[in-house]
């Protein structure tokens, strides 16, 4: 079909299909964006021949409403005080570690480059006025220059090992604040953890969740 487009099976948009399934004949629900209309669709992913073939007319939903149901599902909990308290624990955990060891290390890591910094500035002045010989002020170079290389690298998974972190910080603090208000304000791989503690899959009908699964 011209106007309709598979993308892929890790694509963010489609981050529900894990968890749906029709409440027709249970197979699975695949996602695909219509070029037509723009916009991108959940459907029952049974084929012609398959046990359980049913045609998807009226069937389709598309992504926002099948969000909006998923959110409306998180309305209907309430945390316990004591599994509010663990979970704020838990944010609490990960920052005092965020700020304990990965900061720490950072910030050692800088100081390791300011450090490096100079001693090239004060090699590239020595060679400049003639206190070290060629062979030496290579060798020393490629030393340092290779030293900041690994450091920056260092530096960058660092750097993603705090986001990952304070993604997860501020996951778990509004997880513990507001239930629903975490889910929504999630991005796709936050909201699938939140659906996996909560739901095993959801059943879809005539577009509407018929039966909700728990874990």
């Amino acid at each position: 079909n011209a106007i309709r487009k598979r993308l892929p099976e890790n694509h963010e948009a489609f981050f529900l299909r894990g968890f749906l399934r029709c409440g027709f004949c249970s197979h699975r629900i695949t996602g695909s964006h219509v070029r037509k209309k723009n916009k991108n669709y959940y459907y029952c992913a049974v084929k012609e021949g398959e046990p359980g073939y049913h045609s998807n007319r009226g069937q389709t939903i598309d992504v926002q409403s099948m969000e909006n149901q998923i959110a409306d599902y998180f309305k209907l909990l309430q945390l316990s005080p004591s599994l509010v308290e663990e979970v704020f624990q838990r944010a609490k955990d990960i920052l005092a570690e965020t700020h304990n060891d990965v900061d720490r290390e950072r910030i050692k890591l800088l100081n390791e480059n300011t450090r490096l910094e100079k001693q090239k500035q004060v090699l590239e002045v020595k060679f400049l006025d003639g206190l070290v010989l060629d062979e030496m002020y290579s060798s020393h170079h490629v030393r340092i220059s290779d030293e900041l290389a690994s450091n920056k690298l260092r530096l960058e998974k660092i750097s993603e090992e705090r986001d990952t972190n304070i993604d997860l910080f501020e996951s778990f603090l509004r997880l513990a604040r507001n239930l629903t208000k975490a889910y929504t304000a999630s991005k796709p791989s936050v909201k699938m953890a939140y659906l996996s503690i909560f739901w095993e899959h959801f059943e879809i009908k005539d577009r509407r969740i018929s039966k909700a699964v728990p874990s």
